[in-house]
């Protein structure tokens, strides 16, 4: 009966969180076709809810401290490698209410625009400004790379945690799955989705006000993309995301940008238009290729 509670209320707070991302869509008169899109979606997902009662990941992102707004501005910015630019005349915005998901091909710009925003890669004209209140959470196979191979989880989140008890710690960690034996492993021994999840789970604790997300699904199972995509609902920060996951972007972000042929721009569209035109897009450059080769012949 106990555990019969408990995977109820797992699936109240779930409906919670998915009519409370209605209801913000919904606000938003000027998204009226992406609000519908991902309301379809939401009720698709929350089909989903007795799954998630058996879901091993059950964790949420700690409400943002203080948020000032811009947190993040690109403004008139040409950026690239080397002097060359490979993004002309960037203009982004990130603010704290800031749900924006990039799209484009493989080799647009998208991970170069997001090393732009963290401040990982410096603009080669314009400007680049971030908030004193800003407090980044920034994920990318980057950052899963340089775990502390040779530390545990609790290890790695008691470098941030300082005086926090251990029964505390360990409980966060409960809820990313790293459980018993897990929790006092080296991460050299974790596979992809571990060393993922752990990842995540440090940049939960530092409670940030932006989240920049570079394919974060990559290494998660289902349950995780999951729980993943529910926190994200509730997250009461910026968000910035680049991911395969079409449905994580559709569930996640309600403004759209496009990166494409060195352009930023806002899609005008949701993520079922942008799939219609990554198809367009695609059939064009295979019937220059062939046209190419005509021509050499």
């Amino acid at each position: 009966m106990a555990q019969q509670q408990q995977a109820f209320e797992k699936q109240e707070a779930t409906k919670a969180h998915l009519d409370d991302f209605i209801r913000r869509f919904r606000a938003k008169a000027s998204k009226a076709k992406q609000a519908q899109s991902r309301i379809k979606q939401l009720e698709r997902m929350a089909e989903l809810s007795p799954m998630m009662a058996d879901n091993p990941f059950s964790f949420q992102f700690y409400e943002p401290a203080n948020m000032s707004s811009p947190l993040i501005e690109l403004t008139n910015a040409d950026i690239g490698y080397s002097e060359t630019p490979l993004l002309h005349n960037a203009n982004v915005q990130v603010t704290p209410d800031t749900r924006l998901g990039l799209l484009g091909m493989n080799g647009a710009g998208k991970s170069t625009l997001i090393k732009a925003l963290v401040g990982e890669l410096g603009v080669l004209t314009g400007k680049y400004r971030v908030s004193d209140t800003l407090k980044l959470g920034y994920f990318n196979q980057h950052q899963m790379d340089i775990l502390d191979a040779k530390a545990t989880p609790i290890e790695m989140l008691r470098r941030l945690a300082g005086k926090t008890s251990d029964a505390m710690l360990r409980s966060f960690l409960g809820s990313f799955d790293f459980r018993g034996e897990r929790i006092d492993t080296p991460s050299e021994l974790f596979s992809g989705g571990e060393r993922a999840r752990l990842t995540l789970a440090l940049i939960v604790w530092q409670r940030p006000n932006v989240l920049v997300l570079d394919e974060p699904t990559n290494h998660l199972d289902l349950q995780m993309r999951q729980a993943l995509t529910i926190a994200l609902q509730g997250f009461k920060g910026a968000v910035v995301l680049v991911s395969h996951d079409r449905e994580l972007i559709a569930n996640v972000c309600d403004e759209l940008y496009l990166v494409h042929d060195g352009i930023i721009e806002e899609f005008d569209g949701d993520i079922g238009d942008y799939g219609k035109w990554l198809a367009e897009k695609r059939k064009q450059e295979n019937a220059s290729d062939k046209n190419t080769g005509k021509k050499k012949k």
